[in-house]
């Protein structure tokens, strides 16, 4: 069994109720390992909490945290993500707790299985180029065929600024995501555990800002796979950073890990140039 202790406070100044001990069998989680893009990552439901456990590196501490800067921000629909430790046979796990955001009667379901309902999966798969704004053109098109809501281009134009923000690598297009009923709905923002260089098998040595600067340059960002400065001008093309950057700079960033604010603040520091940059 799992035991749930002394879940991070955060900005609210107490830990409520999700304070105290929590027994979590895992035989009673809804889901143990749910695919990621890296692998496999616990995680699973149970009495109305969601409990998301690290694999590579400190994916909790970044769901927390971005949580926290979409509050300051000013970000209208997230999930609110806290960090906890799992003991799992006395042995400390870090993980992060948010309430079940499911809606009675509604199916989460993501972009691609909504294109599989509408017999257009093959064509969002198949999106392809290299030119960014034509590219991101051609998603925003095909995702409004899809989801049949104009208003979704701006749902996942806002999105992708806070993953530019970020650096969530891992918004490919099953992490974006909608409810499923009698009509669709969207989500709150959620999925930004691979965000702020936390999986330490692949940003290694990023305390250095020249290496951290060269994973901004080079690494491939989902979903329109070309590097983030490129993502940024594509995005430039069609909306403008929708959220007060000033903000961020009263915004206290806290977490329980060690060894992890040091790499958060650089990753936001140059993040932040990027935006702010001159096309």
């Amino acid at each position: 069994s799992f035991i749930v202790e002394n879940a991070w406070p955060g900005r609210y100044g107490s830990s409520g109720d999700y304070g105290g001990k929590i027994m979590v069998k895992m035989e009673d989680l809804k889901k143990l390992a749910v695919s990621s893009v890296n692998g496999q990552q616990h995680k699973g439901c149970m009495n109305g909490k969601w409990y998301k456990l690290d694999k590579y590196g400190y994916e909790s501490a970044a769901e927390a945290i971005c949580a926290d800067l979409n509050y300051a921000l000013g970000v209208k629909n997230y999930v609110e993500y806290r960090e906890c430790v799992v003991s799992q046979n006395g042995f400390p796990l870090s993980a992060c707790v948010s309430d079940d955001f499911s809606i009675e009667g509604y199916k989460i379901v993501t972009l691609e299985e909504l294109a599989a309902l509408k017999g257009m999966r093959k064509e969002l798969n198949s999106l392809s180029g290299n030119d960014p704004i034509q590219f991101l053109s051609d998603f925003l098109d095909l995702a409004e065929k899809i989801v049949g809501i104009s208003e979704v281009r701006d749902y996942i134009l806002d999105l992708l600024w806070l993953d530019c923000l970020y650096y969530n690598v891992d918004r490919h297009i099953n992490n974006f995501s909608f409810y499923l009923g009698k009509d669709i709905l969207f989500t709150p923002y959620y999925d930004f555990g691979e965000a702020l260089f936390s999986d330490l098998r692949i940003f290694k040595g990023v305390e250095d800002e020249n290496i951290a600067r060269t994973y901004l340059q080079r690494w491939p960002f989902n979903p329109l796979q070309f590097p983030l400065a490129e993502t940024v001008m594509a995005l430039k093309h069609f909306k403008a950073f929708p959220y007060d950057l000033n903000a961020l700079r009263e915004t206290s960033i806290s977490s329980i890990q060690e060894n992890v604010i040091e790499r958060v603040k650089l990753c936001l520091t140059l993040t932040t140039q990027i935006i702010l940059a001159p096309c």
